[in-house]
């Protein structure tokens, strides 16, 4: 997968705005033209769907050919009804359960059978009823009791032929469709135990419930079985399955080491490339709609929509789906082309008042730029205001129906004949400059300003080059969560934040004046902060201290993990970076990784930004071999030395295993500030600020010791810097040695190491 395909949403973006106003003329707002009516359908009073969906929000609605079943809730009363409505509105039967919803199966079985997950008691995290009804009559087919569920992820209610791959330790709870019999686990190989996989196969109900387990032995090979468990295949690697995205193609949520992938697998096992984003150890996708090329649907937030290649695994297009924004809000499925819904803001009433009009657009699911505006929502009573408009951001389309739940439920159906003929040809979105209620067209905007819409997911487009620095895979997907791990415990962690302008409780400010007020106090979280003139319009940086990365909080194996944070403020976007805890990359290149990740981000938004050139060198380069011609003083550690780190720049040397003592000394070359403007040593002398320690004078240019005496240990902490050389060194052991003896002794090795031609 092309690691540049998140780019594309910039351009996406502005390509949609200059498709939309491109009717707008010369005049300041759009003329909008006169769409036709689609008039309401059906109406039912006093009927407050419950809305489910952890991933993405719709109402509980069954859809099958001939009726909907709608699920209400009564949380006080710890009640559930059922209601069966055809396809006219009339009410045709109710059913009343115990307990409140917690979620509902995906589709309804080739029986009729639908399924919902209960509560028993007002803690609606227990979950712990399983209900089967017939959707044709209303009867409770049967009922099982789940008990006490663990794992970390909401588990998910399956009816249907849905197939999996599976090599995950998932807990599968699996019932017949037709009596609630339990039914035999999946079975797959780990090893010499199995291991339960996670899927749903013909005629069956499953509830699935991913969760983390250690076996003993790894899985060494995955199966497709049918619904009689036979093989349809194998593959010859393990694949770790813990959701089902799509059965017709099939895409499973893989796991593969510490990544989890969308993969699609054709019918002989083999899989395809990672499609969208890596979904990391807690995200997860939602399906709202695909064919057999292209996946839509939503991750966790599901504020923003994603279309993929299902054959390459690209972004083929992003939009925000904030279902309290004005931008087009995606509402499903309609004859394989996705339904949006839009509020138009049209002229003013009489009374003053704006008369929305609510928009219903069919689009393509590769290119939402092609396709064609249904008409306008509008209800028997004539409104199509703003009351419809704030009911509609719940809307869901059933089938050829679109229906609006609040406090009246609502049917529009989607293929009666619309009043007043055909919306005029070409007429797709609303112009951007006629969006009903807030949003970025209300803005005063800049030049250079960036639109909100125009950096979606911005901070997935760090590149390759960059990751690679840290030890990161540039070739797999950006994380979703937009936090890369790699090198031991190391965090690549990136934030963008787009300021709007607006009024103020000081007064009006631009974006870009917000933006800058965004900065204010971020120096005051971190140490050793230092700005940085010339890039972008504001910046600072603040590398970890010297006392933090000798620290006995920190892992005692990662005495070189270095420390970055950047942050860059360009226009109206604020670029915040922070790389941390990468054990096997000198903290040089640390600096450098997290200012390139800032200038990754903002030319990914059309925001190029070059960095002022680096400082003098100082006249140390390099360090050597820390241990060759070092050793402790008599009786401060025991051993011999090995060496740590990862070489060049900085490296280290670590004496001693046992609990009579442990020594640490790692040095480092420090390289001029990348962000230019400081020489190597003035970067130097900034990395040895420290709190609460004090200083060791005739120690090189510059020294300090620190001494920590608790939970009956020694240690001792002393850093020192000759020129651009920094020499740190941590002691630990339980002895009866006075700690006065002890720094004494570590100074004399540092002293040592701090000489010309030891180590650079």
């Amino acid at each position: 997968m092309p690691r540049r395909a998140p780019r594309l949403l910039t351009a996406l973006a502005l390509t949609l705005v200059g498709a939309t106003l491109a009717a707008c003329g010369d005049d300041d707002r759009a003329d909008l033209p006169d769409l036709p009516v689609i008039q309401q359908a059906w109406e039912l009073r006093d009927v407050d769907v419950f809305v489910a969906g952890t991933y993405w929000t719709r109402p509980a609605v069954w859809s099958t050919a001939d009726l909907l079943v709608a699920t209400s809730a009564d949380h006080d009363a710890m009640s559930t009804t059922l209601r069966s409505i055809d396809r006219d509105g009339t009410v045709q039967w109710t059913t009343d359960l115990e307990g409140f919803p917690c979620s509902t199966s995906d589709q309804v079985g080739d029986d009729g059978t639908a399924a919902l997950r209960l509560s028993s008691s007002r803690d609606q995290l227990s979950c712990d009823q399983l209900v089967a009804f017939d959707t044709a009559t209303g009867t409770v087919r049967w009922q099982a009791e789940l008990g006490a569920l663990d794992g970390p992820y909401e588990p998910r209610t399956t009816v249907g032929a849905v197939v999996s791959t599976s090599g995950a330790c998932g807990r599968v709870l699996r019932f017949a469709l037709a009596d609630g019999a339990p039914l035999r686990e999946v079975q797959t190989y780990a090893g010499d135990r199995p291991c339960r996989g996670v899927g749903a196969f013909a005629d069956d109900l499953v509830l699935a419930q991913p969760r983390r387990e250690n076996a003993d032995g790894r899985p060494t090979r995955s199966v497709l079985l049918d619904d009689s468990f036979a093989e349809r295949w194998s593959t010859p690697r393990p694949v770790q399955a813990t959701d089902v995205v799509s059965t017709d193609p099939l895409v499973v949520e893989a796991v593969e080491g510490p990544h989890r992938f969308l993969r699609r697998y054709d019918d002989a096992g083999r899989p395809g490339p990672p499609i969208g984003y890596d979904l990391g150890y807690t995200a997860h996708f939602r399906t709202i709609a695909h064919d057999d090329r292209t996946l839509v649907g939503a991750y966790d937030d599901a504020e923003v929509v994603h279309a993929f290649d299902l054959d390459t695994g690209e972004l083929l297009w992003t939009r925000s789906n904030d279902r309290f924004g004005s931008t087009p809000r995606l509402l499903g499925e309609h004859d394989g082309r996705l339904v949006w819904g839009q509020p138009a803001d049209v002229d003013q009433g009489e009374e003053g008042y704006p008369s929305d009009q609510y928009w219903i657009t069919l689009t393509d699911l590769r290119d939402p730029t092609r396709g064609s505006t249904l008409g306008r929502l509008q209800t028997d009573d004539g409104q199509s205001g703003p009351s419809l408009t704030v009911d509609v951001d719940l809307a869901y389309v059933a089938g050829d129906l679109l229906l609006v739940p609040g406090y009246r439920f609502l049917a529009f159906d989607l293929t009666a004949d619309t009043e007043g003929g055909s919306a005029p040809d070409g007429v797709s979105l609303v112009p951007p400059d006629r969006w009903a209620g807030v949003s970025d067209t209300d803005q005063d905007w800049a030049g250079g300003d960036v639109r909100p819409t125009e950096a979606l997911r911005a901070c997935t487009t760090v590149a390759p080059t960059t990751l690679d620095l840290l030890g990161l895979d540039g070739d797999l997907p950006a994380p979703i969560s937009c936090s890369w791990y790699g090198g031991g415990a190391g965090t690549l962690a990136v934030r963008v934040t787009v300021a709007e302008g607006g009024t103020f409780e000081d007064g009006e400010r631009t974006a870009s004046e917000n933006a800058a007020r965004s900065m204010d106090g971020l120096d005051d979280t971190e140490a050793r902060v230092v700005a940085v003139d010339g890039l972008g319009d504001a910046a600072f940086v603040a590398d970890g201290s010297l006392s933090d990365r000798l620290g006995t909080a920190g892992p005692a194996s990662a005495p070189t993990a270095g420390r970055s944070r950047v942050v860059v403020r360009r226009a109206n976007v604020l670029v915040d970076v922070d790389a941390s805890g990468f054990t096997g990359v000198a903290p040089s290149t640390v600096r450098r990784a997290a200012l390139l990740a800032a200038t990754d981000v903002l030319a990914g938004v059309g925001l190029d930004v070059a960095p002022p050139a680096p400082g003098t060198p100082g006249p140390v380069t390099g360090v050597g071999t820390a241990c060759a011609d070092l050793a402790p003083a008599r009786g401060l550690a025991d051993g011999p030395g090995r060496e740590i780190g990862p070489g060049g720049e900085v490296n280290g040397c670590r004496w001693g295993t046992t609990s009579d003592g442990e020594l640490v000394l790692v040095a480092e070359a420090v390289e001029p500030r990348p962000t230019g403007g400081v020489d190597a040593v003035t970067t130097a002398s900034q990395l040895m600020t420290a709190d609460d320690v004090t200083e060791v004078p005739g120690l090189g240019d510059e020294a300090w010791a620190a001494l920590d005496e608790s939970y009956g240990a020694t240690t001792v902490l002393l850093a020192a810097r000759r020129d651009n050389l920094v020499v740190t060194a941590r002691y630990s052991a339980y002895d009866d040695a006075s700690s006065e003896r002890r720094q004494r002794q570590v100074e004399a090795l540092v002293r040592q190491a701090l000489e010309p031609g030891v180590l650079g």
